[in-house]
């Protein structure tokens, strides 16, 4: 849950603290054992505070007074990673269907962590991701937003099925995963997520536009301003433009006209 941690998440976990528990782990009980009374949380938070494991932080989260506190705390489930991978994955899913939609969006890159070895076709899941790329390429992190956006690209419907069965959602995180790519210099990323949008025949001109001035600015930015001009031609062109043959004029409105084209 990460180093600081909110008390509605803390009580969401515990609440649901057996079902993880043996759902990763088995219920490891002999026959006919009685099951011990769980502890109210606020006794076991206030117990790790005694022991100088958690402080409080302000009136509504925890953390934890050292990160190898938090190591020891997730290696004490054992070796096997696939262990740590499902329980992550678990409460990740038990987060995502009981926080609020006003929690959830303060929690964002909290449960889009715990998901993110999840594997397998899942749109809710996906949408979430997208959601996490979003808010982290607004804030400027361009590492995260490429992971997010990568992630929930691999949980849409395999091949073209994407974009047939949810097209918004599959330009939202190719685009997110194209602007991202640039940014970080991945140029491999750039051409192939950049590629799935413009290739797209379901994809508008303004569908592409995003798309198309990532590219631009790509160009630009290498010393390739002849293709950069030819590729600003070809959009205009798309959309109905036409400008005058003098070079100097070419690059100044194709350059001008994109960027209003892309507010």
């Amino acid at each position: 849950l990460g180093s600081l941690v909110h008390n509605r998440l803390l009580a969401v976990a515990w609440e649901n603290g057996t079902v993880l528990g043996r759902s990763v782990f088995g219920d490891g009980r002999a026959q006919g054992a009685v099951e011990e009374p769980r502890q109210p949380l606020e006794k076991v938070l206030e117990l790790a505070r005694q022991g100088n494991f958690l402080e409080a932080h302000g009136a509504d989260a925890h953390q934890w007074l050292h990160d190898k506190i938090q190591e020891a705390a997730v290696s004490s489930i054992g070796p096997d990673d696939d262990k740590v991978d499902k329980l992550k994955c678990q409460l990740g899913f038990i987060l995502l269907h009981q926080l609020t939609e006003e929690e959830l969006d303060r929690e964002l890159f909290v449960v889009a962590n715990l998901l993110a070895s999840f594997r397998g076709a899942a749109l809710a899941t996906s949408d979430l991701f997208r959601r996490a790329a979003e808010k982290a390429k607004s804030v400027a992190g361009f590492q995260s937003a490429f992971r997010y956006a990568t992630a929930g690209i691999a949980l849409l419907p395999a091949g073209n099925s994407c974009w047939e069965k949810c097209f918004e959602q599959s330009l939202a995180l190719y685009s997110v995963a194209t602007e991202a790519s640039g940014f970080l210099g991945r140029v491999d990323d750039l051409m192939h997520y950049s590629s799935a949008i413009l290739d797209q025949p379901k994809c508008s001109i303004f569908d592409k536009l995003h798309a198309y001035f990532v590219l631009l600015e790509y160009l630009q930015n290498n010393g390739r301003a002849q293709e950069a001009l030819d590729l600003g031609l070809q959009i205009l062109a798309n959309l109905g433009c036409t400008f005058p043959r003098n070079p100097v004029v070419q690059v100044v409105k194709t350059m001008r006209a994109v960027r209003k084209f892309k507010k």
